[in-house]
């Protein structure tokens, strides 16, 4: 799941805290069954994306005025031929993956990223 990058200096997060995720109307697969949910974890932002890799929202939160984006997709990325990417923000710490969504976006992910889905 590599293409997107924690850079310090750059990328940052919120405090850790109770957010609400709003899940985007994409009809993407790693976002099936999945509805808007109050997670307990910190809201990272300014996480920089592979050079050549087309990334797209399916999640956000917003955090001082900002819309973050809390799920992503790409595909390519630093290498030739490089296939699929995910990120998913949240899951700071096992408090955050007591959230039901949390499973249903990581199953959702991995089969999106063997190709299952």
């Amino acid at each position: 799941m590599i293409g997107f990058a924690w850079i310090w200096g750059v990328t940052a997060h919120s405090e850790l805290g109770d957010h609400h995720v709003r899940i985007m109307p994409t009809g993407h697969p790693i976002v099936a069954g999945v509805h808007d949910y109050t997670i307990h974890d910190e809201l990272y932002y300014d996480v920089q994306i592979a050079p050549g890799m087309q990334a797209t929202a399916h999640a956000e939160a917003r955090w001082n005025d900002r819309a973050l984006p809390m799920v992503l997709t790409g595909e390519g990325g630093r290498a030739p031929g490089a296939g699929r990417t995910a990120y998913l923000a949240n899951g700071h710490d096992m408090t955050a993956f007591a959230c039901p969504e949390m499973k249903t976006l990581w199953n959702n992910a991995v089969r999106w990223l063997l190709r299952m889905a």
